[in-house]
């Protein structure tokens, strides 16, 4: 911890951003000191251990439930700013932060969590998705012709893999 502050004092940063799982989004937090922090919390931590018990009954998850609640519990009494992946998550996150005490007079109104999609926006206009399809196939070398499937997402204990490579199946 020590050494990481060093080095993060030493960029005199604006902000501290938290990304990815509960633990580099905590260790963003632990610096909240040196500048504000930006906690993106990528999913539930708690449900997901809680699909993985479901997946994985033999495995008993109950200390590493309780490690991850007191990791995401200093997240949210401490991070500045949120961001969610989607509009549930994003709204089952304010519930958590009003559980800590985070909706006060001090926070009334103001936009605690962002909705940051991983993925595609699906807002945005279609004649510039297939710009920006065209463009990104043409600069990897790919022709007009050329079936192209991209995967933005993970292999976590709520993946249904047969599903999805059915699904590839089908669609080649």
């Amino acid at each position: 911890p020590g050494e990481l502050e060093q080095r993060v004092r030493a960029l005199l940063p604006d902000a501290i951003l938290g990304v990815g799982s509960i633990l580099p989004v905590w260790a963003a937090c632990r610096l909240g000191h040196v500048a504000p922090v930006w906690a993106d919390v990528f999913g539930d931590p708690i449900v997901e251990l809680q699909a993985k018990a479901e997946v994985y009954p033999d495995q008993n998850v109950e200390d590493a439930q309780f490690h991850i609640y007191r990791l995401l519990k200093a997240v949210l009494r401490t991070a500045d700013r949120f961001s969610a992946l989607s509009e549930p998550q994003g709204h089952a996150l304010i519930g958590m932060l009003a559980l800590t005490g985070r909706l006060d007079g001090r926070t009334g109104g103001a936009a605690l969590v962002d909705v940051i999609p991983c993925g595609l926006d699906a807002h945005a206009p279609a004649a510039d998705i297939a710009e920006g399809r065209a463009m990104a196939r043409g600069r990897l070398g790919y022709g007009d012709g050329d079936f192209v499937v991209a995967w933005s997402g993970s292999y976590n204990t709520w993946m249904d893999a047969e599903t999805l490579f059915a699904g590839l199946e089908r669609a080649m």
